[in-house]
């Protein structure tokens, strides 16, 4: 509901924005300057299709981030965004494929792209991946102008959410950019281990993506399941047992649903390192 309240009042503030014409004259230099620095606050990715376009959207997107402009009269912080077009079933791939951004290199996200491709009944517009740093969101490239111009205002709606939620996983990392990682990781270990053994282990490991805490905003790192000792996890251990106290001595100390994690610091330590490297990436997408 506050999101939807959030779109309605930027979609009416930015009403008279839609009007405006592309070309705008900036007659200062520090017009210009602050123009240079919302394209680097706003960094849009064109497809290649939507030359004739990417002008009013670069416009319209100047006059919500300018200062004094919309989004700070509404108080709405002005989130560093990446916004990358693509043709709709590139963007259906990517959104049903990906592993919280791009697919891997990988003959199971290389199945969900088939089946993408093959699908002619959805009709994704956008999908937006929220980081620590910036949000990186896919759009369409043929959405209508005016349709698209709304759905800059929808996802502004959605970052603004994912930087104040309580839920920290959401800010973690950027998942395209991890997601390109983590490819970049599997095809290396391709040429040089066994090619089998890294497809089992990717395999593994994206079937326990479910089963993390989605639910609550108690976010838990892989560093908090790494095995500790009573005395690590209490400094004063000995002498609290000395006065008689029945200190709970199982790590974690509470139950979890955090499955993924758990495994992620529990690897043994005999085990190839780019397995551990492979799972700490799992977890931040």
């Amino acid at each position: 509901m506050t999101k939807m309240i959030v779109f309605l009042i930027l979609f009416a503030c930015a009403f008279q924005i839609q009007a405006s014409t592309c070309g705008s004259y900036f007659s200062s230099k520090k017009e210009l300057e602050d123009k240079a620095y919302i394209k680097e606050l706003f960094r849009i990715i064109p497809s290649g299709r939507d030359s004739d376009v990417i002008p009013i959207y670069q416009e319209f997107v100047e006059k919500l981030y300018e200062k004094g402009g919309v989004l700070d009269k509404l108080g709405i912080p002005k989130n560093p965004q990446i916004v990358e077009f693509m043709k709709g079933q590139d963007l259906n791939a990517v959104a049903k494929a990906g592993t919280g951004g791009f697919p891997v290199s990988h003959y199971l996200d290389g199945a969900e792209i088939v089946k993408a491709y093959n699908d002619m009944r959805s009709l994704i517009f956008e999908v937006v991946y929220p980081g620590p740093d910036a949000q990186h969101a896919f759009y369409r490239d043929d959405n209508p102008v005016q349709a698209q111009l709304s759905i800059i205002l929808h996802v502004i709606g959605h970052n603004h959410f994912a930087g104040k939620s309580l839920f920290k996983g959401y800010r973690v990392d950027l998942g395209p950019r991890v997601s390109k990682q983590l490819d970049a990781l599997v095809n290396r270990l391709y040429e040089t281990e066994n090619k089998d053994e890294v497809q089992r282990w990717y395999l593994f490991l994206k079937s326990l993506l479910p089963y993390q805490d989605f639910y609550t905003g108690n976010y838990q790192y892989v560093s908090q399941f790494e095995p500790r000792t009573p005395h690590q996890t209490y400094p004063d251990y000995t002498r609290r047992v000395q006065l008689g106290q029945n200190l709970q001595e199982r790590h974690p100390l509470a139950a979890t649903e955090n499955v993924l994690q758990a495994v992620a610091a529990n690897i043994p330590p005999h085990a190839p390192a780019w397995k551990k490297q492979m799972a700490e990436m799992m977890v931040k997408l």
